[in-house]
């Protein structure tokens, strides 16, 4: 059997990925407190640069497999006409299928999530930040110091709010951060 990235065409799958998308993503930039609250996962905030930064294509696939094994789910998270959205599938969640993901979603906020909707990464589309959430031991795959990832994070927002900047940028930074607040 083949492995890879497969479109989710069936159109009830697709409903019901888009359900679990709207259940886990609050907005563009924003996971849902009901579905952090309900599941008792934990949220932590990545600067983006790009969907996946350098080595985090091995990362996440390790992660993924090794705490939520099963299929993971991309769908595009963006505000857009009835019909406009898509949603693909991977059974293995390698590094070569999270680059298939990221190349069929890129410069788009889209959402990554497991089978059983725990674990879940939402990028947002232009690289700013990645919001990666899931119970504790996947948090720790990807982040073995949660502390050192928020100090860091800040200081990627302070560096980011001391050039010249909105008033939307600074509330979207912030609203960011405070997905960290459970680990102060």
């Amino acid at each position: 059997m083949l492995h890879g990235m497969k479109v989710i065409d069936d159109p009830q799958e697709f409903q019901r990925i888009m359900a679990a998308r709207n259940r886990i993503a609050a907005s563009q930039r924003a996971l849902s407190r009901k579905w952090i609250s309900d599941t008792g996962v934990f949220a932590m905030a990545a600067e983006g640069i790009v969907h996946f930064v350098d080595d985090e294509y091995k990362l996440f696939a390790d992660a993924f497999r090794a705490e939520a094994p099963g299929r993971l789910f991309g769908i595009s998270n963006e505000d857009r006409p009835p019909g406009w959205d898509h949603a693909v599938m991977v059974e293995q969640s390698t590094e070569d299928e999270l680059e298939q993901i990221e190349t069929e979603f890129y410069g788009q906020y889209f959402l990554l999530f497991s089978e059983d909707e725990r674990h879940a990464v939402l990028f947002t589309a232009a690289g700013e930040y990645k919001l990666i959430a899931g119970p504790l031991p996947f948090l720790r795959r990807v982040f073995p110091d949660l502390s050192a990832q928020k100090r860091e994070f800040i200081e990627f927002k302070n560096e980011e709010l001391s050039y010249p900047h909105t008033a939307w940028v600074e509330l979207v930074l912030e609203n960011a951060v405070r997905f960290m607040d459970w680990l102060d």
